[in-house]
């Protein structure tokens, strides 16, 4: 990809795609989403996608045990647009703690997504014991306000964890496959509380200095 000026207020509309999860999972284990762009954010050799999978312990310790999945920007136009995928499930899933440990009774996974220059173009991105983004590799914007969830199995009560700060505030819209969430910004970090809200909500990503704390 040649050289190109990367603008951010990264606008991503997710949609439907078909399932890749093995067994007997009952959702949709892909998700394109689509960007569209904003501010400017500086040059960049290889704009990719990162989705950085939150430990199990994200709200209490957001550093440890972070997993990383690049997804590649597959299509560039003008004005400046491109497409990119989340095909099948995560890297793993498991049973979060909330912030007081209670675990969570429902098998998911939890990403935040970024934006970042790819500049060994190796299709791969790390971070460090900081949560940062590991150079030679360079962070361009972050979704602040939103992340990514992926549900491979649902409580069984729902409904009964809504509003016990359990991480999310509407569990009964949690089904399996992947959903969009909106922060609750009144929750203080490294806690945090998401909304299930439609997938074709846009995601607005916003510039970022070196790093990316989680």
């Amino acid at each position: 990809m040649a050289r190109t000026g990367i603008w951010v207020g990264l606008a991503l509309l997710a949609g439907c795609g078909q399932s890749l999860a093995g067994g007997d999972f009952e959702g949709d284990a892909t998700v394109r989403l689509q960007g569209t762009v904003g501010l400017p954010v500086g040059d960049a050799a290889h704009p990719s996608v990162g989705a950085l999978w939150l430990g199990y312990s994200a709200a209490i310790d957001p550093t440890n045990g972070i997993e990383t999945t690049t997804l590649p920007v597959t299509s560039v136009h003008f004005p400046p647009s491109f497409s990119f995928d989340l095909l099948g499930p995560p890297p793993s899933t498991g049973y979060y703690a909330a912030a007081d440990g209670r675990i969570i009774p429902s098998a998911m996974r939890i990403a935040r997504l970024v934006l970042f220059d790819d500049q060994d173009a190796n299709g791969l991105f790390a971070v460090d014991d900081a949560g940062q983004v590991a150079a030679p590799d360079r962070l361009l914007a972050v979704a602040n306000g939103q992340m990514v969830l992926f549900i491979e199995s649902p409580p069984d009560d729902a409904a009964s964890l809504d509003g016990a700060d359990m991480l999310l505030s509407n569990w009964e819209a949690a089904s399996r496959g992947y959903h969009l969430l909106v922060l609750d910004t009144s929750v203080a970090p490294p806690d945090f509380s998401g909304r299930v809200v439609p997938t074709d909500m846009a995601v607005v990503f916003v510039p970022a200095g070196a790093g990316a704390a989680p």
